[in-house]
């Protein structure tokens, strides 16, 4: 899928984000990009790689993924969370950074570079390069939005 593609494709599920749970929509798609490669690998149309904890009580896949510690990256298997369609991993995403505590100062700004810098800070992920990940995805997508509308 192209960067495109993705913009058009998933612009109206982060916008629908944006709208129920005050996550921008720019700072959610950019999350998605990243965390998909650009749509690229979506199993169980999981569009952020949200792990499932012994609370969720959703489908669960287990998956192999890249973790940092210590400056160590380590492949793993991990269980993460599977939904019946895009839309319901993007609303899961929003409602998963509202409810969590964790993630509370994000909600303080409306700008995505802030509130993607307030999640990247509360440790989303554990690549510690993640943050600049977002701020060069976001800047990517500012420039679709301009030329798509």
């Amino acid at each position: 899928m192209t960067t495109d593609d993705f913009y058009k494709k998933y612009i109206s599920c982060a916008q629908e984000v944006e709208r129920r749970y005050g996550v921008p929509a720019l700072s959610c798609l950019a999350q998605s990009a990243i965390e998909t490669g650009w749509g690229g690998s979506a199993p169980g149309n999981m569009m952020f790689g949200i792990k499932a904890t012994p609370s969720w009580t959703g489908k669960v896949q287990n998956l192999w993924t890249s973790e940092v510690a210590n400056g160590v990256v380590k492949r793993v298997q991990a269980k993460f969370r599977a939904y019946d369609s895009p839309t319901d991993s993007f609303l899961d995403y929003g409602r998963f950074l509202k409810e969590n505590a964790r993630y509370k100062n994000a909600f303080h700004y409306s700008d995505p570079y802030l509130f993607s810098k307030e999640v990247a800070d509360a440790g989303y992920a554990t690549d510690p390069t993640y943050y600049r990940k977002i701020t060069s995805v976001i800047d990517t997508l500012k420039k679709k939005a301009q030329v798509i509308r």
